[in-house]
């Protein structure tokens, strides 16, 4: 019997989607693979052949004219409430498919179900792009690193949290090539 991963990919357009493909498609003759995710990523992982199952966006990213709003696409009560819904959808998932490992690209609710049913789980990080957002008294030490001790510190709050994969460092601390 094949031990099985659930991927949980978060995402609205195909760039989460597209980085964890290929970890997919090593991994589809030797493990069984569930992934959770919405929008364009279902339709396109469908087309592939892969076992996708919709849930629900911990977060909508919401846009200006001038990029991304992060104030509203971070609104701590609606991210509880998406949250909320995509737990109860995706722990229903869970518990039929008994996944030995769980991946989520970003997305908490599988994080916090992987702590609630002791599923191990490996973490990819796709915000630490965000470090300009950081206080400017934060400047004896490069922000990037920071932001990034800032989510393994939230990260360490999970035991079953196994590894974290850092993909969009910016260049000069960049380490993805």
């Amino acid at each position: 019997m094949k031990k099985k991963i659930l991927f949980s990919i978060c995402g609205e357009g195909l760039g989460h989607v597209m980085s964890t493909v290929g970890i997919m498609k090593l991994l589809s003759n030797d493990y069984e693979l569930k992934v959770l995710c919405y929008g364009d990523p279902l339709r396109y992982l469908e087309e592939l052949g892969f076992d996708a199952v919709e849930t629900y966006p911990d977060y909508a990213t919401s846009f200006t004219s001038k990029g991304v709003d992060l104030k509203k696409t971070v609104n701590l009560k609606d991210f509880l409430n998406r949250t909320r819904k995509a737990i109860t959808i995706e722990d229903k998932i869970i518990s039929d498919f008994k996944p030995d490992l769980i991946y989520s690209d970003s997305k908490i609710s599988t994080i916090v179900l992987a702590h609630k049913n002791m599923i191990p789980c490996i973490v990819a990080c796709n915000q630490t792009a965000l470090y300009h957002r950081l206080p400017p008294k934060l400047t004896k030490i490069p922000k990037i690193f920071s932001f990034i001790d800032l989510l393994l510190s939230f990260f360490s709050k999970f035991p079953m949290l196994k590894g974290v994969l850092i993909r969009d460092i910016p260049p000069l601390y960049d380490i993805t090539e």
